[in-house]
């Protein structure tokens, strides 16, 4: 009788556990399909950046990011970005996380013609139909969340 009753608990605790691997394992396979989006969101901003098509990365923003900026001024803000910085070269991932399902931020570390710094990203959808928007984006100019990094210190950028 000890010998079936061991066997019973061994049983049950084996279907607990597989019950909590795939309670604990469910969303973060739900959101692995979101966060791919925001991270081919993130390749197609900097894309229209280095093109100069700064209207097409303001389109798709939140209708919040475009009330607190309006469309000339944040044109006017990534064209002194592109010509402080110059256009992107590389990024890499070095944070992300999911929020609710619908809210992704992204940290790359991005490297430019003259600078390599921290950007922070964060895409926002209401619900699981809607397409991810930009919510948010910062650049870490003072190096608050990571170095900036000067690449070219013997280049001069003067204008007449």
């Amino acid at each position: 009788m000890n010998n079936k009753k061991i066997i019973c608990i061994i049983m049950i605790l084996i279907c607990v556990i597989f019950f909590w691997i795939y309670i604990i394992s469910s969303p973060l396979e739900d959101d692995e399909g979101i966060r791919f989006e925001a991270q081919n969101k993130v390749v197609y901003i900097q894309e229209l950046y280095n093109q100069g098509k700064i209207n097409e990365i303001y389109n798709n923003t939140t209708n919040d990011f475009k009330k607190i900026i309006t469309e000339n001024d944040f044109i006017d803000f990534m064209k002194r970005k592109k010509e402080v910085l110059g256009n992107l070269n590389e990024l890499k991932l070095t944070y992300s996380n999911v929020i609710n399902h619908n809210v992704v931020i992204l940290t790359y570390r991005s490297t430019y013609d003259n600078y390599s710094l921290i950007e922070d990203y964060k895409f926002i959808r209401k619900n699981n139909k809607e397409p991810l928007y930009l919510g948010t984006y910062f650049i870490d100019d003072g190096g608050k969340r990571g170095e900036v990094i000067k690449l070219n210190p013997g280049k001069v950028n003067i204008k007449n």
